[in-house]
């Protein structure tokens, strides 16, 4: 009896061992999932079916600023989004929900996130996710630095497009294909065609001419190995009989996983300019015909005394090194060029000296000054 008594006492000492180290794991487990909330970098709580919460994180109330009785075991959250409305939050933010729509979509049980505006118009990314049967988890996260970031993207992207649109430039897009996919407005107004009309077309499909020899080939291979370009000229396909000539420059656009996504660009229209040169390189034809028919030497040179333009008596007067006569060519180089082959009479040092006074009164000339050369007499 007294061995039977001593049994059972000792195993009823077991029991209770073993009941009170189980609720010590538990209660363990309990900090220990708390101490994890807690380390969470943004706010939460976490609520049954009936919207009462069930625990929260430290970091919560930083974020929502509300007194500490409204945030206790068993309290029916909708009270805080009441409170929290009430107060002014859910209003800064752009499409924020009313009251009666974000507490339905809470007691809808249904996934989904928003973007609302805490105390002071803090920014803050507000999700509702199931985590279990009967439990539902709540988070906040300050999207502060995001929200600035985009505010600025914007505000950067509204100056380009609005220095753009001031202007003859034009921007563009395309896509990994080199297809059209958007233009900026002032393209319509400068050309009086509806980008809609181009959206979906190839950028090489709608060029007619290339102002650089195998320009189509060129480009099409910087193209395919995603390389920037820059003032390539041309001239597009338009309805119109103008001819119209623009410059493009374009680089490449990558998504957030460095997948290729084609290029984005600006163009300007280059006709006027284009217009000029042509102008400017028929009168330069006509006047070297002009020029070759005059019995002088004449030479243009620039700042750098190179030289510009010759008419071609002046390139027989220099016969013996006539091949270095183009555009380009230094005057001293064609005075050691002369020096050289024996065409001036040595009768004044040598090389140096005698470039160096032809320099020097070729920078200051007082009037003509004769050289002795073996063929004849000439002038600077």
């Amino acid at each position: 009896m007294v061995a039977g008594v001593g049994s059972h006492c000792h195993g009823h000492a077991n029991y209770e061992a073993i009941n009170l180290t189980s609720e010590a794991a538990a209660s363990t487990e309990i900090e220990l999932l708390q101490r994890a909330l807690d380390g969470v970098d943004q706010g939460l709580v976490l609520i049954d079916a009936e919207c009462r919460i069930q625990t929260t994180n430290k970091l919560l109330n930083s974020y929502l600023c509300i007194p500490e009785e409204l945030l206790e075991t068993g309290t029916d959250y909708t009270k805080v989004i009441r409170f929290c409305h009430a107060r002014g939050d859910f209003t800064a933010a752009a499409e924020q929900p009313n009251i009666v729509e974000l507490i339905a979509e809470m007691t809808s049980h249904q996934a989904f996130g928003r973007n609302l505006s805490g105390p002071g118009g803090r920014p803050l990314l507000f999700r509702y996710q199931p985590v279990g049967h009967d439990e539902f988890m709540l988070t906040y996260r300050d999207i502060s630095a995001r929200h600035s970031t985009v505010l600025s993207l914007h505000e950067s992207e509204r100056r380009l497009l609005d220095f753009a649109e001031a202007g003859s430039h034009w921007f563009w897009e395309l896509d990994e294909n080199y297809h059209y996919t958007w233009f900026s407005d002032n393209f319509e107004r400068n050309f009086g065609i509806k980008p809609g009309t181009r959206y979906g077309k190839g950028r090489l499909e709608l060029i007619a001419e290339w102002a650089e020899k195998d320009g189509a080939a060129k480009h099409r291979q910087c193209l395919d190995q995603r390389l920037p370009f820059r003032n390539v000229i041309t001239r597009p396909k338009m309805a119109s009989d103008r001819a119209i000539w623009v410059s493009a420059s374009g680089s490449p656009r990558y998504d957030d996983k460095d997948e290729f996504r084609g290029y984005r660009g600006v163009s300007s229209d280059i006709s006027e300019e284009v217009a000029f040169r042509e102008q400017a390189k028929t009168d330069a034809e006509r006047f070297a015909s002009a020029m070759d028919g005059v019995n002088e030497n004449i030479a243009l040179f620039d700042a750098q005394d190179r030289l510009i333009f010759c008419n071609e008596t002046y390139r027989d007067l220099n016969g013996r090194i006539r091949d270095i006569i183009k555009p380009g060519v230094t005057f001293d180089e064609i005075i050691r060029a002369n020096f050289a082959t024996g065409l001036v009479l040595n009768t004044i040092g040598d090389v140096e000296e005698y470039s160096y006074l032809r320099l020097r009164q070729f920078h200051s000339p007082d009037g003509p000054v004769d050289h002795s050369t073996r063929l004849n007499r000439i002038k600077p």
